[in-house]
């Protein structure tokens, strides 16, 4: 008798459906996304106002960070870049506070 094998299953945490496990996966996806598309104009603005490759740097990892964590909440996908370059301006203000 041969054995068929299985497809891998998605590993699903405790307490999570399938469909907001894909949901989520779809959500990093998008995010992974516009990551790529705004990462270097992130950095860009960061540094015009620091002046310093390695503290723009690390803001624009603590903007995505912030924007990562905060995904879920926005809105209007439309407003994505509003809402990404007000996160990095508010980083780059606390910087300053410093």
């Amino acid at each position: 008798m041969i054995k068929q094998e299985r497809a891998p299953a998605l590993l699903l945490q405790p307490g999570l459906t399938r469909r907001k496990e894909i949901s989520r996966l779809t959500t990093q996806e998008n995010f992974i996304r516009l990551y790529q598309a705004y990462v270097n104009p992130v950095f860009r603005y960061l540094y015009t106002r620091v002046n310093s490759v390695q503290d723009a740097e690390d803001l624009t990892s603590q903007t995505f960070l912030k924007a990562y964590q905060s995904y879920a909440t926005l809105r209007d996908q439309d407003r994505f870049a509003p809402w990404l370059f007000t996160i990095a301006r508010n980083k780059l203000n606390d910087f300053y506070r410093q």
